[in-house]
């Protein structure tokens, strides 16, 4: 008699079989992404000055919804518990706070051609600008958190924290200190505000340094895993 039990073919189109489905599925987004972009860059070329600062927005929203697609798969390709979600949100939350000051700020600035977008174009780009990197942080945060076997909540609070800060922290470290300057020669400093940027510039330190040591601590680790495996 016939085995019952011999499962049926998956034929569901959702489940990929193979890596070369994937890879078709991953271009096929980007492809259509890039279309939709040609498409707002024609409407933006053929449009007057108000409308072309929303389809710009547009663009970057198509640009930013790719990236976070990307994003949310590799994020859960590392586990992480409720206490790791907490804090990427709360730091995502600050992040977002960060961000709006941040368009503020370029907004006062004497760029012309910044200064003339709108304040609530230039907000909403540099908000999913920001989003896109906090959470690809996150995820070099659980990488890090999984290659080096972290289990305490404080630990990988920091550790997550840190990973989130991969990309903001370094431009922080190099726009911080001209920020500065500038409002030192213009007269424009308050203690209170140059105290709140030198807090920012140390925290953005802090988080260079320990990504830095995590990055190396990390590789090595691996390293020396592949190579055990490679011997046993």
């Amino acid at each position: 008699m016939p085995s019952t039990d011999e499962s049926e073919p998956d034929d569901d189109p959702l489940v990929f079989k193979s890596p070369e489905q994937k890879l078709a599925v991953w271009f096929g987004v980007i492809f259509g992404a890039n279309m939709i972009c040609l498409l707002l860059l024609a409407a933006r070329s053929s449009s007057t000055t108000p409308i072309r600062g929303w389809l710009d927005v547009g663009i970057f929203t198509c640009v930013a919804g790719v990236a976070a697609l990307g994003i949310s798969r590799a994020l859960f390709l590392f586990p992480f518990r409720l206490l790791d979600l907490v804090v990427m949100i709360t730091a995502l939350a600050l992040g977002m706070k960060g961000a709006i000051e941040v368009a503020r700020l370029i907004r006062r600035s004497r760029i012309t051609e910044i200064s003339e977008i709108p304040e609530g174009q230039l907000i909403a780009v540099t908000c999913l600008f920001t989003g896109c990197a906090l959470m690809g942080g996150a995820t070099v945060g659980l990488r890090y958190c999984r290659c080096l076997s972290i289990d305490s909540p404080v630990k990988r609070a920091v550790v997550l924290v840190s990973g989130m800060m991969w990309m903001p922290a370094p431009i922080a470290l190099l726009a911080i200190p001209f920020h500065l300057l500038n409002q030192l020669i213009r007269n424009e400093s308050t203690s209170w505000g140059e105290l709140a940027w030198i807090v920012a510039l140390i925290i953005s330190a802090i988080c260079t340094a320990t990504n830095f040591y995590l990055s190396i601590v990390s590789s090595n680790e691996t390293l020396q895993n592949s190579n055990h495996e490679s011997t046993s």
